[in-house]
């Protein structure tokens, strides 16, 4: 187990003194912290580690600030480095009082440390749906090839089947992997990578000074191969799987809202429908219906299902937190709850006053008091917001009092939930837990707690289709590549 790292330096004196060591020991021992991360077994031997933030961080310094001497880093000074980052107090946020900083510091807290959590084969499976998608009214396939001239498994493949090496493999066949997916598929390396002056210029884009880096937007995240002086370095590992998946939708959607709600439409909408049908967790579920007031066509949330006795609607929305949001900006914050109170307002109408009433398409039948429907707004990520603000704000656009009934109906039936733990609960939960997650708030767990956060299950049930023939077609075909140019495969193939 890792030793407690020794405080001695402030967040000055880093970065002052990273200017000292040679660039490419820097990144070397970020690397090296990056693969002790994924390689950690557990979550109490992971906290004794540098974390992957704070290493983020240590590399946004380490390519901002330009060498005046070319020393080795060592162990010791890494630890510093680490320690002073993690002890930094931004002052903007520091100064902010009571529930107001904890309303602030949450989310940008989160944004940084959640990624690191996520489960990452079920994230390959489904960006793999999203850009493969096609329909009559979108060809996300053709656009994604049109943006970045390369087709996405070509990108998701080799990313996945390197990043099985990391998780599985053998230490000594870590730095063989790299170099053969770098020689054999060096587009999409290409395509994830960036120089050292053009990380730059995406830092400067987003921070006023070197005291913003704690919780700013990250470059690495999207390009976790910097180049410099003719040589690829690769210093977050851990980030490759959210750089070939999340970082490549902001990166195709970039400045372009229609291509962004025509994908959050129509692939988003149809991965959620078709992955809640086969979870198999569900006696019915429909997809969004349209149905008649007079001579006006309306729409359902996006799906209507039921479970037991107990109906289920979720309505999917492709929010992420705001750029903004990360620089402390207040406009972007207030735009990002205003967006969540909007869509919370519009579960609760269909859900508390609509269903049953306009229509009802389901067999379960609907309880007069509707204690037994629930409603969910689905985003992509959770800014993790306070959801005790973020019920009194949609009570008070409902114009509900917040001692009512009423409000605590809102609270106990309405929530937000990311994809990615819907999805982990629809992967690997039973039935029985999945019911009682519904039903937590009800039952008088702390309703501002977040929804569907553990599973029971600690592997995937089922695979849809389509990564199946992924993983056997294009990733294990990597793997028996690598294989037979003497890198070990570290699975068994399904």
């Amino acid at each position: 187990m890792e030793k407690p790292f020794v405080p001695e330096w402030d967040y000055a004196k880093v970065m002052s003194n990273i200017k000292r060591w040679s660039f490419s020991s820097k990144m070397d021992i970020a690397q090296a912290h990056s693969y002790k991360y994924i390689k950690a077994d557990g979550k109490e031997q992971k906290l004794h580690l540098a974390q992957p933030d704070e290493i983020e961080t240590f590399v946004m310094l380490a390519v901002k600030k330009e060498e005046w001497k070319n020393d080795i880093i060592q162990k010791t000074d890494f630890e510093r480095c680490i320690t002073a980052i993690r002890n930094y107090n931004n002052p903007k946020l520091f100064s902010l009082k009571g529930t107001e900083f904890g309303d602030t510091y949450f989310p940008l807290a989160a944004a940084t440390q959640f990624p690191s959590q996520k489960n990452y084969f079920l994230l390959f499976f489904r960006y793999l749906a999203y850009f493969t998608f096609q329909n009559d009214e979108i060809d996300v396939q053709q656009e994604f090839l049109r943006k970045f001239r390369i087709p996405y498994v070509d990108i998701a493949a080799p990313i996945l089947a390197l990043w099985i090496h990391l998780v599985r493999g053998d230490e000594q066949n870590i730095g063989q992997a790299f170099l053969w997916i770098i020689e054999h598929y060096s587009s999409a390396i290409e395509l994830l990578s960036i120089s050292r002056e053009n990380y730059r210029k995406e830092l400067d884009k987003y921070n006023n000074t070197e005291f913003d880096y704690r919780y700013s937007i990250r470059p690495s995240f999207s390009w976790p191969f910097i180049e410099e002086k003719g040589v690829r370095y690769c210093p977050t590992p851990h980030l490759l799987p959210i750089s070939a998946t999340s970082s490549l939708l902001f990166r195709l959607t970039e400045n372009d809202d229609n291509l962004r709600s025509l994908i959050g439409k129509n692939a988003i909408e149809t991965y959620l429908y078709k992955t809640i049908c086969n979870s198999g967790l569900f006696d019915e579920v429909l997809p969004e219906q349209q149905y008649a007031i007079g001579k006006v066509t309306n729409r359902t949330l996006d799906v209507l299902s039921s479970i037991d006795d107990i109906i289920v609607c979720f309505d999917s929305k492709s929010l992420t937190p705001s750029v903004s949001m990360r620089v402390l900006d207040e406009h972007g914050v207030e735009s990002t709850k205003d967006r969540l109170v909007q869509a919370l307002k519009q579960v609760y109408t269909h859900t508390h006053e609509k269903y049953g009433k306009e229509y009802n398409p389901l067999k379960q039948h609907l309880q007069s008091d509707r204690e037994n429907i629930y409603g969910f707004v689905v985003v992509l990520e959770d800014p993790y917001f306070s959801m005790d603000e973020l019920y009194r704000r949609t009570a008070d656009a409902l114009r509900i009092d917040t001692t009512s009934d009423e409000y605590k109906w809102l609270t106990k039936h309405i929530g937000i939930v990311e994809m990615d733990n819907l999805e982990k609960q629809l992967f690997m939960s039973s039935r029985t837990h999945f019911i009682k997650l519904i039903q937590k708030h009800v039952n008088g767990e702390n309703t501002t707690d977040f929804w569907f956060t553990h599973t029971d299950g600690k592997h995937v049930r089922y695979l849809p289709e389509h990564a199946k023939g992924f993983l056997e077609t294009n990733v294990f075909g990597i793997l028996d590549k690598m294989e037979v140019d003497g890198i070990k495969s570290p699975i068994h193939k399904l």
